[in-house]
């Protein structure tokens, strides 16, 4: 939540992947008992004090969510688990397959699984998916594969760490790809979206 101060370690023997998200007027401070930071360029490090009493949690923010836990596991329902001025997160869950749903709250699935023989070849300049008036969208995939399409720039075959975005008033679709199990994308963004669907 804005105005908690925290840090974070990479444990375990596996390798880690994150991303670092950080709302407007975000800054870093070190604690002054530790190493101090090194100066930026013709900048120095100064000495602040100031009180501190971090904000509490309010829902659906929580200080840990667990995608395979916490949403999977306990077929939680779908929605954002960060909700802050400026910032959101949402896990988005798809299945190809219907029998692994087990809880049908997969719906991240729009066109999910490999293109049909009989499909018309995607034409990026076409309209389709939906567009958010406003805001970047962006993904980053969890686990399993994500078939991403976006306007004027095509169609995108994602898996586990990739990175996906769609500018502002640009038109894209997600869709699950793993042919069994879960495809999860974490979306992200500055604002709650407003989808603009196509209606035809």
């Amino acid at each position: 939540m804005k105005g908690t101060i925290f840090s974070y370690d990479v444990t375990g023997s596996q390798n880690a992947l994150w991303v670092e998200v950080n709302p407007t007027n975000y800054k870093t401070v070190y604690p002054a008992g530790g190493p101090p930071p090194a100066p930026s360029k013709d900048g120095k490090v100064v000495k602040v004090s100031f009180n501190h009493a971090p904000a509490a949690y309010t829902k659906p923010n929580q200080l840990e969510w667990n995608t395979f836990d916490d949403g999977i596991a306990k077929c939680a329902k779908p929605g954002p688990v960060v909700l802050d001025d400026h910032i959101f997160a949402a896990p988005l869950l798809g299945y190809v397959n219907p029998a692994d749903n087990q809880c049908g709250t997969g719906r991240g699935n729009i066109g999910g699984g490999p293109n049909q023989p009989d499909a018309p070849a995607f034409n990026p300049r076409s309209t389709f998916g939906h567009v958010h008036p406003g805001p970047a969208e962006w993904w980053i995939v969890q686990v399993g594969a994500i078939s991403g399409k976006f306007e004027n720039a095509g169609e995108y075959h994602a898996v586990e760490g990739d990175v996906l975005y769609a500018a502002p008033m640009t038109w894209h679709q997600m869709a699950a790809e793993a042919p069994s199990g879960p495809s999860v994308r974490l979306a992200m963004g500055g604002y709650a979206l407003i989808n603009m669907n196509i209606t035809e």
